[in-house]
């Protein structure tokens, strides 16, 4: 039994206690053992992959964001003192509930937080033999997701989902009219070359059934893949040589050929490289080209074009671990480890690899109807009414709380006759869900801020603007309904993020947008009745690029917000005197020197229930005009008043006690990044100006 683990995960389970282990009454847990396991990174993989029950379920456990750092870290290590090691902590606890006691192991990350969590809960005798183990089996005797069973599975997912799910279903493409892509690779026969073609030329003949097409979400990587260009369009249209293919696109072929699909529509080979006319004219039809997927196959683990889409993977992972516990002072016991593979790899497995973190790929995802993930383990099937991956276990998106596509399902019967909650809802996932995701992942070229968006923004617009006369404007990252909400972002590491006009030419962002900022920016937008607002957005200006609003702002032009709201004017002073703490957040470590220049407070929206007010720091902007014009140099958070002191009643009362509260006091003034300020040496402010007039505010 323990004989399938090292013996440094065997001791985990031996042995005396810790002798600073002590029973935490509270929660009735007792640390046993908490100890470093292993010499390093490389020695726990290898580990993993040769011998260890443990070592593979914690290593392919862990999210691969850490397997990669830790892996480089330890292979740039000089010595064995250098090398990084594991930190792993066993913890024994005990359950008043009807589980019983159980047994924790966990692994952390760098930062203490993060890292991966393995519960053992105690084992009845009887249930033992069914599920004792042998050793892993080398790595030698993996097979591969492209195996016949793996591949029948997927073509079953896909024919039950066609079949079996109503959501899944839309109209399919027609033969006329712009719903088709405008370029298509058609595969023809097994043997013969796959070949370019116009589907304007197609469409010249009837399809009965309608046409079907795959798409394939992909990394391109530092090694660019082949491009259809001016120069090779000619060649593309006679065949396209499979040597010249790389790995992930002839996989996506094969899997295409597979599911007795014809065509196959990749971005690189369908859209002409290098011309601007082109490519600005097949964004406007991406929403379409992935809606209208017959099914999206996502390489998962390919960090370019040559990584492909199938990978060798050990068969005996994940699997049930059985352990016995042989600790001095306790009873020897039984436990199991059950793994959950769908919430696990749905986590890590889909939403971490190397793909998803790709910016561009994230409006294929939420477009595509059906989408067939080829992981490093298994293969995961994903759609409107069904999670599920090839270990057997399923989900119903509707019941994962945090899943991703949820918010943007847009299951809706007809868009005309949206409630005011059903648009919330809409503009409130599109701001806590897409801008917080998107931000998040790796955009190569900012130039591409907007347009890499477009077509999932494209998608929402139609879903808000059908069959009504309601105005809905795209702004700049952003929706006119319900703006101000929209303008409560913050970004989450100030200290590394930059302002978009200072890494790029050709795109712009004005500095109420959170595309301003390149770094993770997140929204709290809240439920629609969480906040009132005491700001009010009352006009707006802005000069889209290309005459296209979903290509963002043009550049060298201004986009201005006409605010209506109460304003806190702030003066400079020094002092050392221990202040009143406000909570200020700047956009970018760029900004601490411009927020100190920083001369009003905006307050936009106040929750009265958990009493504080939130806003945006604002500072004067130097032009010729006559008119004063501000930008956004970061958020501020007001709270802490006890009930006592936050009135009853209408939000005006509230905002007179929070003014009057502040009035005359020292506000704490960011003096750098990353630490608290130094109270000896911190630059303060003082509200100098009770405001009690509404005044108008031009944000840039």
């Amino acid at each position: 039994m323990n004989d399938a683990f090292c013996l440094p995960c065997q001791s985990l389970f031996e042995g005396a206690p810790d002798s600073e282990a002590d029973w935490t009454e509270k929660f009735r847990r007792k640390p046993i053992r908490s100890h470093r396991a292993h010499g390093g990174a490389v020695a726990l993989r290898d580990c993993a992959q040769t011998r260890c029950l443990l070592c593979a379920a914690l290593w392919n456990g862990l999210p691969r964001m850490h397997q990669d750092r830790w892996l480089k870290e330890d292979k740039a290590s000089s010595s064995a003192e250098q090398r990084k090691t594991i930190p792993f902590e066993v913890e024994l606890s005990e359950s008043t509930g009807c589980d019983g006691p159980f047994v924790d192991i966990k692994i952390y990350g760098d930062d203490a937080v993060s890292g991966c969590r393995f519960h053992f809960a105690a084992l009845d005798g009887s249930e033992t033999e069914a599920l004792m183990v042998s050793p892993l089996r080398s790595q030698d005797e993996c097979e591969s997701t492209s195996s016949d069973e793996s591949m029948q599975w997927a073509k079953q997912m896909l024919e039950k989902c066609e079949a079996h799910h109503e959501k899944c279903q839309t109209t399919p493409p027609t033969t006329t009219g712009p719903r088709l892509p405008t370029r298509l690779i058609f595969l023809g026969k097994p043997g013969e070359m796959p070949r370019l073609i116009e589907t304007s030329e197609k469409l010249l003949v009837p399809c009965s059934p309608p046409l079907r097409y795959t798409t394939l979400s992909h990394c391109w990587g530092e090694v660019h893949p082949p491009k259809l260009t001016s120069e090779n369009r000619r060649q593309f249209y006679n065949g396209i040589r499979g040597q010249e293919l790389p790995k992930s696109f002839t996989d996506a072929l094969n899997i295409t050929r597979f599911l007795g699909i014809e065509y196959i529509w990749i971005d690189s080979l369908c859209i002409i490289q290098g011309d601007k006319e082109d490519w600005e004219h097949e964004c406007t039809r991406m929403a379409d080209v992935y809606r209208n997927s017959y099914c999206n196959i996502a390489a998962l683990e390919a960090t370019d074009s040559r990584g492909g889409c199938f990978q060798r993977r050990d068969l005996t992972l994940p699997r049930p671990i059985v352990v016995e516990s042989r600790w001095h002072g306790q009873d020897k016991a039984l436990w199991v480890y059950k793994p959950d593979l769908a919430l696990r790899q749905l986590g890590w497995e889909i939403d971490d690899s190397p793909v998803h973190r790709r910016a561009w790929v994230l409006q294929e995802r939420l477009l595509s109807r059906r989408i067939l993930h080829f992981g490093r383990k298994m293969i995961y099937w994903e759609c409107k009414e069904l999670l599920a991956s090839e270990a057997g276990t399923t989900f119903d998106p509707a019941s994962l709380y945090h899943y991703l596509r949820n918010p943007l399902s847009c299951d809706i019967v007809n868009p005309a006759r949206l409630s005011q909650d059903e648009i919330y809802n809409l503009v409130r996932a599109w701001s806590e869900t897409v801008v917080r995701r998107y931000t998040g992942a790796r955009l190569t070229f900012q130039t591409d801020k907007f347009i890499a968006l477009s077509a999932l923004a494209r998608e929402l617009h139609q879903i808000l603007s059908f069959g009504t006369d309601r105005e809905v404007k795209y702004l700049g990252g952003l929706w006119n309904l319900f703006l101000e909400r929209q303008l409560l972002w913050i970004a989450l590491y100030p200290e590394t993020t930059t302002k978009l006009s200072h890494i790029t030419d050709g795109v712009t962002a004005p500095s109420w947008s959170w595309a301003s900022l390149n770094g993770p920016v997140e929204i709290f937008s809240g439920g629609r009745d969480d906040f009132e607002l005491v700001a009010h957005v009352t006009g707006h200006t802005l000069t889209p690029n290309s005459g296209d609003p979903f290509f963002g702002p043009a550049a060298q032009s201004k986009s201005v917000l006409e605010i209506t709201g109460l304003c806190w004017r702030l003066a400079a002073s020094e002092g050392t005197e221990y202040p009143i703490v406000l909570n200020l957040n700047l956009d970018s470590a760029g900004d601490s020197s411009a927020a100190r220049t920083a001369s009003l407070l905006l307050p936009i929206a106040i929750n009265l229930q958990q009493r504080y007010v939130v806003g945006l720091m604002l500072r004067e902007v130097e032009h010729m005009e006559s008119t004063t014009s501000y930008e956004r140099v970061g958020g501020f958070v007001l709270a802490g008043f006890s009930a006592d002191q936050s009135p009853a009643g209408r939000w005006q009362a509230w905002l007179d006690k929070a003014i009057d509260f502040l009035l005359g006091h020292k506000i704490i003034w960011p003096s750098q990044l990353g630490g608290q300020p130094n109270q000896d040496a911190t630059v303060t402010r003082d509200i100098r100006e009770k405001a009690t007039t509404r005044q108008t505010i031009y944000l840039e």
